[in-house]
C-alpha cells in the first residue's frame, strides 16, 4: 500500500536519537507499530498538528528524555498510560505547545 496510510514498519529507526517533528503537520495515518525507537531521546513534536491515529502503544520509550508537545493539536487518541506513568507526565505535557 502506498499513501498516507501505508505501513512504514519495514524502515529501521532503531539507531535514530531524534524523532523531533517527524510526522509535524503531516497526513501520514499508517502503520509504525513495530518501530524500534528504544534508542530515541526527543520525541518532542512527532505528531504535532497530525491526523496520526496509530498504535503506538507497545513502543519502548524508556529512553526518551523529552516529548514536549508529541500530540499538540493532532487527531492522536491512543492509548499511551504506560508511557505517562514511566514519565509522570500528564495529558498537557504532551498536548501543549512550547
Amino acid at each position: 500500500m502506498k499513501g498516507p496510510r501505508c505501513s512504514l514498519n519495514h524502515i529501521d529507526v532503531s539507531g535514530i536519537a531524534t524523532m523531533r517533528q517527524v510526522f509535524s503537520g503531516s497526513k501520514f495515518n499508517g502503520d509504525i507499530s513495530a518501530w524500534n525507537v528504544g534508542n530515541v531521546l526527543c520525541f518532542d513534536g512527532m505528531f504535532q498538528n497530525s491526523v496520526f491515529t496509530g498504535d503506538i502503544s507497545r513502543w519502548n520509550t524508556q529512553r526518551a528524555t523529552s516529548m514536549k508537545a508529541m500530540f499538540a493539536k493532532s487527531a492522536f487518541k491512543g492509548n499511551i498510560s504506560t508511557w505517562m506513568a514511566l514519565f509522570r507526565l500528564s495529558i498537557d505535557d504532551l498536548l501543549t505547545e512550547g
